[in-house]
This record gives structure tokens, C-alpha cells and sequence, in this order.
């Protein structure tokens, strides 16, 4: 990548992507908050209930955040990388 528009349009794109996935998460977190029921908290509290139905385990909630946090990760890795081969670019020049 020798040319810095470039890279820098690819930096932004992956803080954009960044700040969407993190967006992502606090409504994920808010909806596993709203209907998360652990069945470990009911044993703890000597709670015995019926099967609870399978939207409670929030398995979605759960992907979502995985794969969000693998991506800013991946992200946060790339605008790392892109930003130190521009600066030692710039200090060069």
C-alpha cells in the first residue's frame, strides 16, 4: 500500500466498523441483561423451576458478541499495523 489515501480510507473504515460493532454489543448486552435466566443462579438459590424455553439461553446475544469482539480484535490489529507503516512512511519523507 503506497499510497496513503488508501490506507487511511481503510483505517476509517475499520474504526467505523469498529464503533458499529460496539453499538452492536451494548444492545446485545441490554438484551441478555432484560431476559438472561441462568439456571446455576436458580440452584444457587435453591430454586427449582420447570424447563426454561430456549430464548432464555440468548444464544444469539451470545454469537453476536463472539464474533464482535473477534472482529474488533481484527480490526483494532489492522489500524495498528496501517497507522505505524504510515507514520514510519511520514517520518521518513
Amino acid at each position: 500500500m503506497n499510497n496513503p489515501k488508501i490506507l487511511l480510507k481503510v483505517t476509517l473504515l475499520s474504526c467505523i466498523l469498529f464503533l458499529i460493532l460496539t453499538v452492536g454489543d451494548f444492545a446485545m448486552m441490554h438484551d441478555i441483561r432484560s431476559d438472561y435466566v441462568s439456571q446455576s443462579v436458580f440452584k444457587h438459590l435453591k430454586v427449582t423451576l420447570p424447563d426454561l424455553p430456549e430464548w432464555t439461553n440468548t444464544t444469539g446475544e451470545w454469537k453476536h458478541l463472539y464474533w464482535s469482539h473477534f472482529l474488533k480484535l481484527f480490526f483494532s490489529g489492522l489500524g495498528i499495523v496501517a497507522l505505524s507503516w504510515y507514520t514510519k512512511k511520514a517520518t521518513q519523507a
